[in-house]
């Protein structure tokens, strides 16, 4: 696997902890060397820092895929603003995912770990299988009456999300977004969405404050926090990690689930584990709307797939689809329901 990180005290911290888990490292200090490493390395993996000088984690994550590199490539993010932003764009020019850059032993070794699992459910991604997709029966999918739609994702899902919201009208109901990310990150998501689809989309407040329906806007999940919500309104709060995430799309839809039955759409997009699935399964159970991406489009096919392992998808489709189907929905949909 590749290093990429202009600090030699980093990589060698890094390469130490690769190599006790097993693997050959190589390292590269800027996007220039590590082009060259391509060549000469064929790594698996790259690791990338996100924050570099000379060419920065954009220009080398799309300078990497521009020369034909394959496999994943994992970004190491500062927790800062402007780090944020970077790893937004960097996800978007070709980057699969990222973490937050480790700042002492402790952390080297947990983000190893994160980096080899993440490491694994991409490469699996990448390898063809029969899939379902489309809707069972060829049925016809509900597109009138819904009174909110929510939308989870994991990883591959900032790019997901710049995709498919971006042509979208502005949404008539409660469009409610939990996407798995770190505290400070999901800010620079919301302006990015905001800025893509030319409506606002507003980082839920943390509880005491709290957000009210309004037409035409979405609400996003805030990083390390649950969103909570009821028919008026939403909010963020601490609270136990489910999954291992925090914000958890079991928890968000399943209050959805309890605030709009039957007349909800769940949307599970690209993502690592089964998060979202139950409460999907019990959505559908309800009678609510269910759509999954299909691994043709999904960076990782862990969540839609935990949903079609439980038998609740109504249809299974490439981001495009749904992207053609909601706005159907926003189309055929009344004003909010208090």
């Amino acid at each position: 696997m590749l290093i990429v990180d202009d600090s030699a005290f980093v990589r060698a911290r890094l390469a130490r902890a690769w190599q006790e888990a097993g693997w050959e490292t190589a390292e590269a200090a800027d996007g220039a060397r590590a082009l060259a490493a391509l060549h000469s390395q064929r790594p698996d993996l790259i690791t990338l820092d996100v924050a570099m000088p000379g060419p920065d984690g954009i220009e080398t994550a799309r300078a990497i895929r521009q020369a034909g590199f394959r496999g994943p490539v994992l970004m190491l993010s500062a927790l800062t603003a402007r780090g944020a932003h970077i790893t937004l764009e960097a996800l978007e020019a070709g980057a699969d995912d990222f973490v937050l850059k480790p700042q002492n032993p402790r952390e080297v070794a947990e983000a190893v770990g994160v980096l080899e699992a993440r490491y694994r459910a991409l490469t699996a991604a990448r390898r063809p299988e029969a899939v379902p997709e489309g809707t069972p029966g060829g049925r016809t999918v509900r597109t009138r009456g819904f009174r909110a739609v929510t939308v989870a994702s994991s990883t591959g899902g900032p790019s997901a999300l710049a995709r498919l919201l971006p042509g979208l009208p502005p949404p008539p109901v409660p469009l409610v977004l939990v996407q798995h990310m770190p505290p400070g990150f999901t800010a620079a998501l919301a302006e990015r969405l905001t800025r893509l689809s030319g409506w606002p989309v507003e980082e839920a407040p943390a509880a005491p404050g709290a957000v009210c329906w309004q037409p035409g806007r979405a609400v996003l999940a805030q990083g390390g926090l649950h969103l909570h919500l009821n028919r008026h309104r939403a909010w963020a709060q601490p609270g136990p990690r489910l999954h291992g995430v925090a914000p958890a799309a079991d928890i968000t839809v399943g209050e959805a689930v309890r605030a709009w039955a039957p007349d909800l759409a769940v949307v599970i997009l690209t993502g690592m584990g089964e998060d979202g699935a139950r409460a999907a399964a019990n959505a559908r159970r309800l009678g609510c709307t269910v759509v999954v991406e299909s691994a043709a489009t999904a960076t990782v096919w862990g969540m839609p797939q935990a949903v079609v392992r439980r038998g609740a998808a109504d249809a299974v489709w490439p981001l495009p689809e749904i992207h053609r189907w909601l706005g159907a929905v926003f189309a055929a949909a009344g004003p909010i329901h208090a």
